[in-house]
């Protein structure tokens, strides 16, 4: 089980759907919020994490999602700088 750090480089919210992925990130040294989206097969969700991976040097990132399995899921689930947070959709 992969220990959760305390600070994160970045926080970013994704919404999934079956043809792209939306999201907003919220960077730690910026008051901005950032948008946008990454369309949903494997060559697009690995190019968004390995961005995501040199941005912030290998530094935690928290990204919440509303779901636990799937496709996005298991392909981020292979980047340790990754830390996956489920938000629970009433």
């Amino acid at each position: 089980m992969k220990q959760i750090p305390l600070q994160f480089a970045a926080h970013i919210g994704l919404d999934w759907a079956d043809r792209k992925h939306d999201f907003c990130l919220k960077s730690s040294d910026s008051s901005d919020f950032e948008y946008g989206c990454f369309d949903h097969n494997p060559e697009a969700i690995s190019e968004w994490a390995l961005a995501l991976q040199q941005r912030f040097h290998n530094q935690p990132v928290a990204i919440c999602l509303e779901l636990k399995a799937g496709p996005v899921v298991y392909a981020l689930l292979k980047y340790d700088f990754i830390v996956l947070f489920v938000i629970p959709v009433i």
